[in-house]
Order: structure tokens, then C-alpha cells, then sequence
């Protein structure tokens, strides 16, 4: 009895990641991919038993080359934000790599943008 028992607590924390895994994969899949950071940022965590996390390791998104200046940018993904100038800190220059090519700027006008819930539409589409 206590082998048929170990094994249903097996199998819920084996059920329990698996439906984490397909939810990492569906929020990986809706969140824009201009870079790909914020997407390649999503992961699952294991909490204790048939507990797991799923969502963005923000210190993964900030550490990562793709992500110009290292900013922790999901709140204005998830929130979006106003049109807004983005200047370059002490006198320097803003640095970026688009398409192969190098961009140097003093500042530059971020045109802002809509608000993403991607956790929700993660969610909805796991109840499809």
C-alpha cells in the first residue's frame, strides 16, 4: 500500500511540472520577441512538492547582452508606458546592435508602448 501511495505523490509532482513546463512554453510564446531577453528569461522554478513557479528570472533578463543598458523592463512590457526620451547617463552615448549594425546616440525617443499581460494570456490559453 505505502508503494501505490509513494507513487500517486510521484505522479502529481510529475503532472504538477508538466503542466508548469507547458505554461513556460505558452508565456514564452506570447511574449513579443523583439530581442528575445524577456522571452528567453522565462523558466520554471520548483518550490517544494507539486509546487512550481513559473515566470521571469529578472536577473537573467538583466545579465543578458541582448538587453541594451541591463534593465529590468517587465513592468513597462506587462504595464506599458507613455512616449518618453531615453538619454544617455554622465555625458555618454546609448549603444545599440540592430540587424548586424552598430548605433550610437546622445538620445533617443521611445515611441511607447501597450500593455502586454502576458501571465493572463498565458493562462487563457492553457484553459483552450
Amino acid at each position: 500500500m505505502a508503494d501505490i501511495f509513494a507513487q500517486m505523490l510521484r505522479d502529481i509532482d510529475q503532472y504538477t511540472k508538466q503542466k508548469a513546463q507547458e505554461a513556460e512554453g505558452i508565456m514564452k510564446d506570447v511574449i513579443n520577441k523583439k530581442t528575445g531577453a524577456l522571452s528567453d528569461s522565462v523558466e520554471v522554478e520548483r518550490i517544494e512538492f507539486a509546487n512550481y513557479k513559473v515566470g521571469v528570472n529578472e536577473n537573467k533578463l538583466i545579465n543578458d547582452e541582448r538587453n541594451a543598458g541591463n534593465v529590468n523592463y517587465v513592468k513597462f512590457y506587462f504595464d506599458g508606458n507613455r512616449p518618453h526620451t531615453i538619454r544617455a547617463k554622465n555625458g555618454g552615448v546609448l549603444h545599440w546592435r540592430l540587424n548586424g549594425k552598430d548605433y550610437y546616440a546622445k538620445s533617443v525617443k521611445h515611441p511607447g508602448s501597450k500593455p502586454h499581460n502576458f501571465i493572463q494570456d498565458t493562462l487563457d490559453r492553457m484553459k483552450k
